[in-house]
């Protein structure tokens, strides 16, 4: 907290609180810009957390964890989805890797 500047009731642990109704309350009903996610699988609730014009990258260590975005609307409220695949991205561009 003291490193990175961020308050204690901003920091939300999604396996003890609705990760959504705290983002929303806190960032009063806008959203947040970006949401990182290494959950596996697209989290529907992490997605409801992105603004309009913002961007979710959801992060997965291989190809076996793909996500289904059908999940997700991707197309609502001019919102971005990324897909990073780490053991892809390690192969076919390792010096990006292993910065």
């Amino acid at each position: 907290m003291t490193t990175y500047g961020i308050a204690r009731d901003h920091i939300i642990d999604y396996r003890d609180s609705c990760l959504s109704h705290e983002v929303l309350q806190l960032t009063h009903s806008c959203g947040v810009d970006i949401v990182f996610s290494t959950l596996p699988g697209p989290c529907r609730e992490a997605w409801d957390c992105v603004a309009s014009f913002g961007t979710m990258v959801q992060v997965r260590q291989n190809h076996r964890q793909a996500a289904d975005i059908q999940q997700i609307d991707k197309l609502s409220h001019s919102r971005t989805f990324v897909e990073v695949d780490l053991e892809e991205l390690g192969l076919k561009k390792p010096r990006e890797f292993t910065r």
